[in-house]
């Protein structure tokens, strides 16, 4: 949290937009670099693959609102 958010952003839709993304572009990413990379849809084969892919920051909302 200290990382990645500021004092102002605490839904759980933005730590989950960042913490996904960090997941799969790496945690040593600054948090602007994340935001930039949030909406690449790369889940679940990656960069090579032509066919319908999904962006992790929406799998994770997805799942996080099915459950919660």
């Amino acid at each position: 949290d200290k990382r990645f958010l500021d004092s102002n952003e605490v839904s759980v839709e933005n730590k989950l937009l960042l913490y996904a993304t960090a997941y799969n572009s790496g945690f040593y990413q600054s948090r602007d670099e994340l935001i930039k990379k949030a909406d690449k849809r790369l889940f679940p084969y990656g960069l090579k693959y032509n066919g319908a892919q999904y962006a992790y920051c929406d799998v994770s909302n997805y799942y996080y609102s099915e459950n919660h």
